[in-house]
Parts: structure tokens; C-alpha cells; sequence
């Protein structure tokens, strides 16, 4: 049976978007920028008969798929659109894309250097600082978490979590996108990955998604945000998204976005997005972290009923860790570490001004 989703095709790092429309199902395949030929041989682990066992199309055959767009035929008989589109290459034009401006029009903003190189030490000393209080080593690579997507939900209040979101031109490029500078921040999640030479050791990708869709302020959906404190390109892995797809739900091809330390990458919530591995890291310091990145979203305080920041305060000071909308904390969306520990019930000892601004 054919089902609507984003699947990842391993051998080659495509993802297959399966949609249903009023004209029928339509399979979009979103590969990646370089040429088949070009993919490391490491990273190919399935075929195509993969897709035709899974779903029930009868004549899936590699041979069938270089033309710009194919017609299926399925066992139950229905007629199916397959597009082919090749993804362009990485995001590296920062005059596209500087700034908020094209957060309407693309869907995506970047701003570049939120952070400065001392501000990028600080907030890393201060990762691995919270870190080693938990044994995950900094000169002990052995130590490091083995989370699937690389993703540690559990450290919400990382010290240098905070100074990102106390950031002046981190808080800046939010206030710019709402108009206003009384904003409240995520306590989200640190992307941790770890270096790989072998296959099984990569990060996993295949998670292409779209958040929220309801408006927050002025028809406005929340956007969502990255700040790299580690580079990332098309060969390290990291952030990637389909232009335009807040708008226009067919729009293809998915990009990383290559990102210097200190980057702030900006996305509407609508927008196709996730984080992706690279093919080849095999260039880089098996003793050090091939990403390490901080989630930061911000909306207006407005948005939030009383109650939901005063739960904002109690989680801060119980060691809690939230999703990516502020003005939304559901228990569901609450991460704990068992052995956290708990944070200091005096938000002064804990923060600074820049910080308690957006609590």
C-alpha cells in the first residue's frame, strides 16, 4: 500500500515524497547534488526493489527513471506520477539569503556571523562544560552519545545553550522577524554528532519534515533557528531544507546549507527541512565533533497564555527541555535526563540580564 511521507533511499542519500492530490498519487524523488557517480560506494546499502516491495508498485526498474517524468502502473491498478528532480547544489550564497528579508519569499534566512569567533569558543567551552558533568568527555571520543540523529534532548539548559539565546544579534534577527523585542525563547535541544569513518557509525538522516502550520502573530508561523558553532557543508552533513516549500508544497530539491562557526540559519516552520548527513567525512579529526549546533527558536511573549510561562519558569528550574515553539510546552514535548541536575531555583544565579529577557 502507498502511503503519504518523506522516505530516505540509503544508497544514494535521496529522499522519496509520496503525496496524494486530486489527480492522484504523485512520487517525487529528491536526490542529492552530485552526480550517482560521484556518491561514496560506502554509502550504497539498498536497491530500488526495496521501494516496490514496500509498496506495491510493479514495475519499479532502475531502467524506467531517467526521463523527467514517468507513469507507473501499481498492483491495484492505479496510475501514479513519478518526478524525477535533481537537488541543487549547497546554499553558500550569503547575498541570497542574508539576513531576514527572504524568510517570506524563500523561506529561508541566514544571518551570518550572529555569533563572533570568541562568542563561538565561549558557547563551546561552555557545551562541553555541561556536558562532562554527565561523563560525555570532550578528549574521550568513546564517550560521546550515540543518539541515531544526533540530537540531545535532555540538554535544554546547557550553559552554552543559554548564551546563544542570550545572544544580542541572535535576539536581534528574532526581533526583526516579529517587530517587537519582548520575545521568549525555546529551551530546545544540542546537535551532537560524532565523527565517522565507517557507515554504521553515521549520523541517520530520512526525517525531512514540515512543523507548524497554525499563525502565531499577524498571520505569521513560527520560524525556527540553528546557530552552528562547528562548520557544515555538503560533505560534513547538517542542515537541509527544500526552497520554497512553505508556499508551494511541490516545490523539490533539498540543499544543505553550508554554515560558518557563529551562522544563524533562519526557516519558516512550513518548510520542508531536517538535518542530513554528509557521503565523506573521512577528511576530518576523528577526535573531534563533526557538528555541534544549538536549536533556538523565538515569538513574541504575547503568544503565550500566564500559564504557559509560568510552566516555562518551572521547567527552567527543574532542568527541562522543550521542543521548538515557545508559546507551546506540552507535556508530551517535556525531556528529562534522570540524572540532570537540577537547576538552581534562583533564575538571577543561573542567568544574566540578556538571558532572563527571554525566559
Amino acid at each position: 500500500m502507498l502511503r503519504p511521507g518523506v522516505f530516505r533511499r540509503e544508497c544514494d542519500g535521496s529522499f522519496l515524497r509520496i503525496s496524494r492530490l486530486p489527480s492522484g498519487w504523485v512520487l517525487e524523488l529528491l536526490e542529492p547534488g552530485r552526480p550517482a557517480a560521484e556518491i561514496d560506494p560506502r554509502c550504497c546499502r539498498a536497491v530500488w526493489s526495496e521501494w516496490g516491495k514496500n509498496w506495491g508498485i510493479s514495475t519499479f526498474e532502475v531502467g524506467r527513471f531517467f526521463g523527467e517524468e514517468v507513469l507507473l502502473e501499481t498492483n491495484e491498478g492505479r496510475r501514479i506520477t513519478w518526478r524525477r528532480v535533481r537537488a541543487i547544489d549547497p546554499l553558500t550564497e550569503p547575498q541570497l539569503f542574508e539576513g531576514t528579508a527572504s524568510l517570506d519569499e524563500r523561506g529561508l534566512g541566514v544571518v551570518r556571523g550572529a555569533l563572533s569567533p570568541e562568542e563561538v569558543d565561549a558557547a563551546t567551552e561552555a557545551c562541553w562544560e555541561y556536558l562532562e558533568e554527565f561523563g560525555i568527555l570532550r578528549d574521550a571520543p568513546e564517550s560521546w552519545p550515540e543518539d541515531p540523529i544526533g540530537v540531545l534532548r535532555w540538554a535544554g539548559q546547557c550553559r552554552g545553550s543559554w548564551l546563544v539565546r542570550g545572544n544580542r544579534k541572535v535576539q536581534a534577527a528574532f526581533r526583526d522577524v516579529w517587530g517587537t523585542d519582548d520575545l521568549i525563547t525555546s529551551m530546545d535541544s544540542l546537535f551532537l554528532w560524532r565523527p565517522w569513518k565507517a557507515l554504521d557509525q553515521r549520523t541517520l538522516g530520512g526525517w525531512l519534515h514540515r512543523d507548524d502550520h497554525d499563525p502565531v502573530v499577524n498571520d505569521r508561523c513560527t520560524v525556527q533557528g540553528v546557530v552552528a558553532l562547528t562548520a557544515a557543508d555538503d560533505s560534513t552533513g547538517g542542515f537541509v531544507c527544500c526552497l520554497d516549500s512553505h508556499l508551494d508544497h511541490t516545490a523539490l530539491g533539498w540543499r544543505y546549507v553550508a554554515l560558518e562557526p557563529g551562522d544563524l540559519v533562519l526557516w519558516d516552520s512550513r518548510l520542508y527541512h531536517a538535518s542530513e548527513p554528509g557521503c565523506d567525512a573521512s577528511s576530518y579529526d576523528p577526535k573531534s565533533l563533526l557538528r555541534l549546533a544549538v536549536a533556538v527558536c523565538m515569538v513574541p511573549r504575547a503568544a503565550a497564555d500566564p500559564a504557559t510561562l509560568r510552566k516555562r519558569l518551572d521547567l527552567f528550574r527543574c532542568g527541562g527541555t522543550t521542543m521548538h515553539s515557545p508559546h507551546k510546552i506540552l507535556d508530551a514535548q517535556i525531556h528529562h535526563r534522570g540524572d540532570a541536575p537540577r537547576v538552581m531555583s534562583s533564575v538571577e544565579d543561573q542567568l544574566d540580564p540578556g538571558m532572563r529577557r527571554v525566559l
